[in-house]
């Protein structure tokens, strides 16, 4: 057990980390965690120490937050009903006129009824290919 005047810097936690995988001779297979910002660069080791596994819970599989884990379902319903509550609710008019009053549904799906027009900017394939392949550990942080 290590003590520290500080849990929230990232780089007292990482060396915590390294010191007990050095006693060790190794990690363990999944390493859960708040999704604080001091457990970002536990993420980054833990992932970079797991890359190379043939086991199913290698790469990013092999970083969890407690929270997310226990929650997401509960999490997303909550969402779902917010987001449906608000693209449906009705919104006044700005006094600087840059958002039109309405309902955000209709409002986005057809714009020139309310005198604005689409922004949607076209993005190709190949850029959304390459979006996905990125690391998962971006959104770690």
């Amino acid at each position: 057990m290590k003590l520290s005047p500080t849990n929230k810097d990232p780089g007292v936690i990482v060396k915590y980390y390294l010191d007990v995988v050095a006693e060790l001779g190794g990690c363990c297979k999944v390493l859960r965690s708040d999704h604080g910002t001091e457990n970002c660069h536990l993420a980054t080791v833990q992932l970079a120490f797991r890359s190379a596994g043939d086991d199913d819970l290698a790469g990013h599989k092999s970083f969890r937050c407690c929270f997310w884990f226990a929650f997401t379902q509960v999490l997303e319903q909550e969402l779902e009903s917010f987001c449906d509550w608000w693209n449906t609710h009705q919104m006044k008019k700005t006094k600087t006129g840059e958002c039109p009053g309405g309902i955000p549904e209709d409002i986005f799906a057809l714009p020139h009824l309310t005198g604005m027009q689409c922004i949607c900017i076209s993005v190709i394939r190949i850029t959304l290919s390459v979006q996905k392949s990125l690391p998962l550990i971006m959104g770690f942080c």
